[in-house]
């Protein structure tokens, strides 16, 4: 067998692929090499950082752009907006079509604190929490605590706290999540697991080169197969983009 008849692992431009095919494509390998063997391969020194940064990989890969605490906070938000709405209106009726004057006085003290802070559901999810807990600390405050337990409003103030409360530590659980995810990028993690391929190929395609790799041929062949459906894929999504067809979504950019 002459050097051009050797097999070799063919090249791919890693860096212009999509996420997910770029990932998929590890996949392949990474199976391909585990039913082989990283030792019959002779990369069993390497393949240990391989495994490590394809679980890196497939963690970044998995960073969903819309957190799971989101739909918690967007239901905790509308129970809190609904808690607030309710003091309004509940006060409200107590002001204009309660039989005692002195409920009916205490509703209209609590009206004029209702209305200096005017309707506090429509701001800004982190204005609306700091305007509820003043809100509610005035409520509770001397001047008004007896006049709220009075007209049985202190149980909805307490209600509307804890519901402000709730939804103020769900979106502080949300920025620290953001935070830990941020140090897993896709663009690093591409990168790395890139470096740890590349070295792996080249070194099976040198033992290969040296003679010193037997019975790899089948290994070879078969993901060269994969390695060019996934060309013919770029080449298409490079053919797409010239042809104006969009902006390439998730691709990640950089030398080869």
């Amino acid at each position: 067998m002459t050097v051009q008849d050797k097999p070799a692992i063919k090249a791919i431009h890693l860096n212009q692929m999509h996420n997910d095919a770029h990932f998929q494509l590890m996949t392949e390998f990474r199976d391909l090499v585990t039913l082989k063997t990283p030792e019959a391969l002779r990369v069993e020194s390497l393949w240990p950082l391989f495994a490590q940064r394809y679980e890196t990989l497939d963690a970044a890969l998995k960073k969903i752009p819309k957190s799971a605490l989101t739909d918690a906070i967007k239901a905790a938000d509308a129970a809190r907006d609904a808690a607030f709405t309710g003091i309004v209106k509940y006060n409200r009726v107590i002001l204009d079509y309660h039989y005692d004057p002195e409920w009916r006085d205490a509703a209209q003290k609590i009206d004029i604190v209702l209305r200096t802070y005017g309707n506090v559901a429509a701001k800004p999810i982190n204005e609306e929490t700091s305007a509820i807990y003043n809100l509610a600390q005035e409520l509770t405050s001397q001047n008004y605590r007896s006049l709220a337990a009075l007209i049985g409003l202190a149980p909805w103030v307490g209600k509307l706290s804890a519901l402000n409360t709730d939804l103020e530590s769900l979106m502080k659980e949300r920025d620290r999540e953001s935070v830990a995810k941020s140090h897993i990028t896709m663009k690093a993690a591409r990168r790395d697991i890139d470096e740890a391929y590349k070295n792996i190929v080249n070194t099976i395609n040198y033992s290969i080169f040296l003679g010193q790799l037997s019975g790899c041929e089948t290994f070879v062949d078969t993901y060269n197969i994969v390695v060019k459906r996934f060309a013919t894929i770029l080449k298409q999504q490079h053919g797409h983009h010239h042809g104006g067809g969009g902006s390439g979504g998730d691709v990640e950019n950089g030398e080869e």
